[in-house]
C-alpha cells in the first residue's frame, strides 16, 4: 500500500508539472501577447498590462523565469508529500491528538476573528461616508463587483452594512462554540473575507487578520467539531456515538500539524523575504534605525500610543539595532523548527510573542492575531478539559460515560497518509506559489513585512494637525476620528498632484466624522497635513526629529 501511495504521488506530481509547463509555455504567453495589444477577451488583463512600462519581451522573459520557479514549487511539494506520507514521519513529528486539542484551535481562531470583526466594524469605520474615489481594487474582492448582486448598495447603505457586520460576528461566534460547525466555518470564511476586504479597499492591503483567515479555511476541512462543540453535545443528547475526547487519533494530529505548517510557512517566508527583497544587509543598523524611527514617529494607533521617539532609542548604539535585525530574521526562520521539535514548540512561540510586543513599542503596530495564535503550539489539554466540563455540566454524567465507551475512529494508515497530502501539501503549495510569483492579490500575499531597506540615513513621515474655530491647534490621529488608523496613508496623496482631489474628498469625510465626535466648543476649521523629513545620520540628536518640508492645508 505504501508503494502504491508513493507511486500515486509521483505520477500526480509529474502530471501536474507537465500540465503546468504546457499552460505556462503556451497559454499564458498567448494571453500576454493579446493583452499587451489590448485584444484580450479578459478586460482586467488589458487594463493591467496597459499600465506596464515594460516591453513585451521583458514581460515574457520574466514570465518564463517564473515558469521555472513554478516547476520548482511543484517538485518541492511532491517531495513534501512523499516525506509526510511515510509512517515514520507521523510517529516522530506529527503524532495523534485529541478531539479537544483541535476544538481549542477552532475556538482560538474563531475568537480572534470575532474580536477583529467587532473591532473593525465597517459602520464605526465610516465606510458609508467615505468617497468612492478612495476605494481601490482589492484582489478577489472585485468578483463581488462583477456579479449582478448589487454589492455596491451594501457598502453605501449604513443599515445593511451594520447588519452584515453583526451577521459576520454571529457566524464566527457560532463557529467558535461549534454549532452547525461544518456550515458555520465556511460561511465565516466568506463573510470575514468580505468584511476584511471592504476595509482594505478603503485603506490598504495590511496583513492583520489574513493568517487566521487561512487557518479558518483550513479548519473547514477538518473534524474540528468533534471536540468542545455544541454539535458534540447534541450528538450525546441524541445517544449518537462521538469520538472519545481523551483519546488521541491520527486525523486530529494531522489537522493540528497542518495548522502548525501554515503558521510556520508564513513566518519563514516573511524571514526569507527580508533577504530576498532587502538584501543580505537588511539587518544593518542604518536600516533598522530607519524602521524604528519611522514607526515611532508616524501616527499609527491612536492617542493611547502617541509618544514620540524616546531619547534612549536615538542614543542606543548601532550594535543594538543590528541585533534587533539579526534576531528578528533568525526568529522568523526558526519557526521551521516547530514542525520537528517539541522543545522548539515551547520556546519559539514565546519568543514570537516578545517580537510582536516589541513591534508595538518600536513601530506602533499591533499584531493582536499573531500574538494569540502562538497558543496553538502549546498543549492546552488542561484548559480544554475545563471547557469541556463547563459544556457538559447540564448533561447526564451517565450518558457521557456510555458515550465514551463507544469511541472508535478506525482510520486506515493510508487514510492518515492521504490526509497529510490534503491538509499539508495543498495549502503549502498555494502559499508557495503566491510567494514565488510575488502575488499581492487579496487575500493572497508574499508576506513582505518590512522587507524593503533604507540605508540613506533619512526618513520621511507625516503628521496631521487640526485647527478649530477657537484657534486651538492640536495634533490628531485618524484612529481618533475613524476608530482605526488604517486610513492614514491617504494623506500622502495630498502631496501627489495626480491624487490631490482624492485627498481632499477624504479630508472632507474626515472633517464630518470629526465634527460628529468632537465637543461643541471644538468646531472644525481646517486640517494641516505636515510632511516631515529627518536626516538622522547627520543630526541624530535633533530634538524636533527633522523639519517640515511641505504643508497641505485644507480647506484653504
Amino acid at each position: 500500500m505504501k508503494n502504491k501511495l508513493a507511486l500515486w504521488i509521483g505520477l500526480s506530481t509529474t502530471a501536474i508539472i507537465l500540465l503546468w509547463t504546457a499552460f505556462a509555455q503556451v497559454v499564458i504567453p498567448f494571453l500576454i501577447k493579446q493583452a499587451y495589444q489590448q485584444e484580450s477577451l479578459f478586460p482586467f488583463l488589458n487594463t493591467y498590462l496597459a499600465k506596464s512600462n515594460q516591453s513585451l519581451e521583458n514581460i515574457l522573459t520574466r514570465w518564463y523565469e517564473n515558469t521555472n520557479s513554478g516547476i520548482g514549487v511543484f517538485l518541492f511539494c511532491g517531495l513534501i508529500a512523499l516525506l509526510t506520507t511515510r509512517p515514520s514521519f507521523f510517529d516522530k513529528y506529527v503524532r495523534g491528538a485529541t478531539p479537544n486539542s483541535l476544538g481549542v484551535i477552532r475556538i482560538l481562531i474563531c475568537g480572534i476573528l470575532l474580536f477583529q470583526s467587532l473591532a473593525f466594524n465597517l459602520v464605526r469605520l465610516s465606510i458609508p461616508h467615505l468617497p468612492e474615489e478612495v476605494r481601490a481594487k482589492m484582489g478577489l474582492m472585485q468578483i463581488f463587483y462583477s456579479l449582478p448582486i448589487g454589492f455596491e448598495k451594501l457598502i453605501e447603505n449604513q443599515i445593511l452594512l451594520q447588519s452584515f457586520c453583526y451577521l459576520t460576528a454571529l457566524i464566527l461566534f457560532l463557529g467558535m462554540i461549534g454549532w452547525q460547525t461544518k456550515f458555520m466555518l465556511p460561511l465565516g470564511v466568506l463573510l470575514w473575507f468580505t468584511q476584511a476586504g471592504i476595509i482594505r479597499q478603503y485603506s490598504y492591503f495590511f496583513h492583520t487578520g489574513i493568517l487566521p483567515l487561512y487557518l479558518l479555511t483550513l479548519l473547514s476541512f477538518t473534524p474540528c467539531a468533534d471536540g468542545l462543540s455544541v454539535d458534540r453535545l447534541q450528538k450525546i443528547n441524541r445517544g449518537q456515538v462521538v469520538p472519545n475526547a481523551d483519546i488521541c487519533a491520527p486525523v486530529y494530529g494531522w489537522s493540528r500539524y497542518a495548522c502548525w505548517t501554515v503558521i510556520a510557512a508564513v513566518y519563514v517566508m516573511a524571514g526569507i523575504n527580508k533577504i530576498r527583497f532587502g538584501g543580505l544587509l537588511w539587518w544593518n543598523y542604518s536600516n533598522m534605525r530607519a524602521i524604528v524611527y519611522h514607526g515611532t514617529l508616524e501616527d499609527k494607533i491612536g492617542s493611547a500610543f502617541a509618544w514620540d521617539l524616546p531619547r534612549y532609542l536615538t542614543e542606543a548604539p548601532d550594535i543594538f539595532y543590528a541585533f534587533l535585525g539579526i534576531s528578528g530574521i533568525i526568529l522568523e526562520l526558526s519557526y521551521l523548527t516547530v514542525l520537528f521539535s517539541p522543545t522548539a514548540r515551547r520556546i519559539v512561540p514565546i519568543l514570537g510573542v516578545t517580537l510582536h510586543i516589541g513591534i508595538i513599542f518600536f513601530q506602533k503596530i499591533i499584531f493582536f492575531d499573531l500574538i494569540i495564535l502562538q497558543l496553538i503550539f502549546f498543549d492546552l489539554t488542561k484548559i480544554s478539559t475545563a471547557i469541556q466540563q463547563k459544556f457538559t455540566i447540564f448533561l447526564d454524567s451517565r450518558s457521557i460515560k456510555n458515550t465514551k465507551q463507544n469511541l472508535s475512529f478506525p482510520l486506515k494508515e493510508t487514510t492518515h497518509s492521504f490526509l497529510s497530502f490534503l491538509l499539508i501539501v495543498i495549502p503549502l503549495n498555494i502559499l508557495l506559489l503566491a510567494w514565488v510569483f510575488r502575488i499581492e492579490c487579496y487575500p493572497f500575499t508574499t508576506w513582505q513585512m518590512f522587507a524593503t531597506t533604507n540605508h540613506s540615513g533619512e526618513i520621511t513621515y507625516y503628521r496631521t494637525i487640526i485647527h478649530d474655530q477657537s484657534s486651538t491647534v492640536s495634533r490628531i490621529n485618524f484612529k481618533d476620528i475613524f476608530g482605526s488608523s488604517v486610513y492614514r496613508y491617504h494623506v500622502r496623496n495630498c502631496f501627489n498632484p495626480k491624487k490631490i482631489q482624492i485627498c481632499q474628498k477624504f479630508l472632507d469625510a474626515s472633517a464630518l466624522n470629526y465634527q460628529e465626535k468632537a465637543s461643541p466648543e471644538k468646531t472644525f476649521k481646517q486640517f494641516e497635513i505636515q510632511k516631515w523629513q529627518w536626516n538622522f545620520k547627520f543630526y541624530p540628536q535633533d530634538p524636533q526629529h527633522g523639519e517640515i518640508i511641505a504643508r497641505f492645508i485644507y480647506p484653504n
